[in-house]
């Protein structure tokens, strides 16, 4: 028997690090891309923009890919109306999205059949539960900066104040403790770095929100929160693993996986898109610490540990 050719698969996403990375490390990592049934083809735009987005479409559609994947709720948008523009029927699965019909991805379940859709959801961010954790494992907590990257706020999603009403959420909890909560919103990633460390006195905890690029780059300012006795708070899991004291999330390999199995159904198993609906990823959130970086940010080691098992959480003793 002839061996077949592997599917062509377009994964599109704007970043390659955070949570977008981590759906990225769940596809990659799946049995169909691991025995070669997909090749898997990556596709940054670099920019939340719709030209931006625009362009890695085109350069998408000018070959045969099976299938594309998208991450995040932008690329999902702009895929869908360029692909509805050239009256192209490829099939589409994007993940990374709360609420598909919020957003106006399509109107109803059979709307998104109807457009080759279907999707990997997931839940908003707890920010009161994530600040909640903040507070008891750092009671001497007196002024946070939360800090996000432009590109974040620019998307083409309909709620561009997410990062805003996060930060409401934030001071809600933190306002009334006498909390100060400030917040910098950078135009790059390296005009952000260099505002934290001139700004490094006037805080004692950082905090990275889930959905931003920050994390692009956790690992250096993990080292300048230790270099000055600062917390680092992180709303995914995989910066606590390694330079961030603290933090309230998840790892969403999980969404990538399910994707992937999702894309093996419809090309290999023959499943049609009105049998594979919109699933949610429930795999949660969870308070989570590291006892080897605790010290060096201003932090209890023992008592954050007492902390986080309290809330049934993730605790880290070594710094990889």
């Amino acid at each position: 028997m002839a061996h077949r050719k592997p599917y062509l698969i377009a994964l599109l996403t704007p970043v390659g690090m955070g949570m977008h990375g981590q759906v990225m490390s769940g596809f990659m990592g799946s049995s169909p891309v691991k025995n070669d049934t997909f090749r898997v083809y990556h596709f940054f735009t670099r920019a939340l923009s719709e030209d931006a987005i625009k362009k890695s479409i085109e350069q998408i559609l000018e070959s045969r890919f099976s299938a594309i994947v998208t991450v995040g709720l932008s690329c999902a948008l702009i895929t869908k109306k360029i692909l509805e523009e050239k009256n192209v029927q490829l099939p589409h699965i994007f993940v990374g999205v709360s609420d598909p019909f919020a957003y106006g991805l399509g109107e109803s379940p059979e709307d998104l059949v109807a457009h080759n859709m279907t999707g990997i959801l997931y839940n908003p961010y707890e920010s009161d539960k994530a600040i909640r954790f903040l507070c008891e494992a750092k009671p001497h907590l007196k002024s946070l900066l939360i800090v996000s990257e432009q590109i974040s706020l620019s998307g083409t999603h309909s709620r561009p104040d997410w990062v805003a009403q996060e930060i409401a959420a934030v001071k809600a909890v933190c306002e009334p403790k006498g909390i100060t909560v400030n917040s910098y919103a950078a135009p790059n990633l390296a005009s952000l770095y260099a505002y934290v460390e001139k700004n490094i006195k006037t805080f004692d905890t950082l905090m990275l929100p889930e959905g931003t690029t920050t994390f692009n780059i956790y690992e250096a300012l993990g080292e300048l929160c230790s270099k000055y006795n600062k917390t680092l708070f992180s709303g995914l899991i995989e910066p606590v693993a390694n330079s961030a004291a603290l933090g309230y999330g998840a790892s969403y390999e999980s969404m990538g996986e399910s994707a992937a199995e999702y894309a093996y159904k419809l090309l290999i198993d023959g499943v049609p898109l009105n049998r594979l609906p919109l699933v949610r990823d429930l795999k949660g959130r969870q308070a989570v610490v590291n006892t080897a970086v605790a010290g060096s940010q201003d932090l209890d080691p023992e008592y954050v540990e007492k902390v986080c098992r309290s809330w049934n959480g993730l605790v880290f003793c070594n710094v990889l």
